[in-house]
């Protein structure tokens, strides 16, 4: 299964490949995606933890069609759990 990221914040991010290991927002401030999981398959739990340059007010994460909370752990960290479904067919998904 491959999931490819993208990642919304104060200004529009250019989606990268997954894993991501940063992700450039048009404003100029990176965001690096870190993913830990044991396993990407259905079942099973991915932790995103998302780092910003510069604080940010705002950051939105959408994976399998579902808008998922993304919780501030600092100005410039914030961190999201996504559940992948047990129906999840294997292939490329977007988050």
């Amino acid at each position: 299964m491959v999931i490819a990221c993208a990642v919304a914040a104060s200004a529009p991010i250019a989606a990268a490949p997954w894993p991501a290991s940063a992700l450039q927002a048009s404003a100029g401030q990176a965001v690096k995606v870190t993913v830990t999981a044991r396993s990407i398959q259905p079942g099973e739990v991915v932790a995103l933890t998302l780092t910003t340059s510069s604080p940010v007010d705002e950051l939105r994460v959408r994976a399998f069609g579902r808008d998922q909370t993304a919780f501030r752990r600092s100005p410039t960290e914030w961190r999201a759990v996504i559940g992948i479904d047990l129906d999840t067919r294997p292939g490329r998904h977007d988050v």
